[in-house]
């Protein structure tokens, strides 16, 4: 049996169990990508950790760009990142905890 995760919506929604290798996978590329490109756009953030999952050629069953998003609302509600709105458009980034 595998293990699962209870993933977090932030608005306090119900969440989603998903297999903890598969978030712990999608969690560091996430981070690794907001550390990288900095506060970018939720598209952009769907498209570039899509992507960085297949050039790494990690194996992944499900749609990844579904999955990423719970991911990355989980991260949401953790503090870890954050979302912020300029111009009608959201970003997300790291959650500068200074």
């Amino acid at each position: 049996m595998e293990d699962k995760i209870l993933l977090i919506h932030p608005e306090g929604k119900k969440g989603i169990s998903m297999n903890v290798k598969k978030y712990n996978v999608l969690q560091s590329a996430i981070l690794d990508v907001l550390t990288i490109h900095g506060a970018i756009t939720h598209t952009e953030l769907i498209t570039i950790t899509s992507a960085e999952i297949i050039k790494n050629k990690i194996p992944f069953e499900g749609n990844i760009g579904w999955h990423v998003e719970w991911v990355k609302l989980d991260l949401e509600s953790k503090g870890l990142i954050q979302r912020t709105k300029e111009k009608n458009k959201l970003y997300f980034s790291l959650k500068n905890n200074s």
